[in-house]
């Protein structure tokens, strides 16, 4: 089976991001496509599909990795990889953003003002 071989013989970590997304588009493909040959495979696919992910960090290739996660959790029986799935899904979150606050950049704005008023 075609999933199996690029579980086996692709090693991620070696392929640039334009590959590596193309990699995850077919296999996403596949799941659509032929989800009752992956059922199968069973716990070879989670654990094919752990090794694929795993150290992703590609946006791209992200948002694609987050849609089959969500596949693989409801179309197979994780139990024995729950551990797994989740580190490699857990070490994107939590998504921590600081803004830049108002105050900064009102008072940086009157800083410059002020400048040009002073040598104009």
């Amino acid at each position: 089976m075609l999933v199996l071989t690029l579980f086996r013989q692709v090693d991620m970590s070696q392929q640039n991001c334009e590959v590596r997304f193309a990699l995850y588009q077919m296999f996403g493909q596949l799941f659509q496509n032929s989800l009752s040959g992956l059922k199968e495979i069973k716990s070879e696919m989670v654990h094919g599909f752990v090794g694929l992910v795993e150290g992703e960090k590609d946006p791209r290739c992200l948002l694609i990795i987050f849609e089959l996660h969500q596949l693989v959790i409801s179309h197979f029986n994780i139990e024995p990889f729950q551990e797994e799935m989740f580190q490699v899904i857990s070490c994107y979150f939590p998504i921590s953003y600081s803004p830049v606050s108002l105050f900064f950049c009102f008072y940086f704005l009157f800083l410059i003002s002020y400048f040009l008023f002073l040598i104009s």
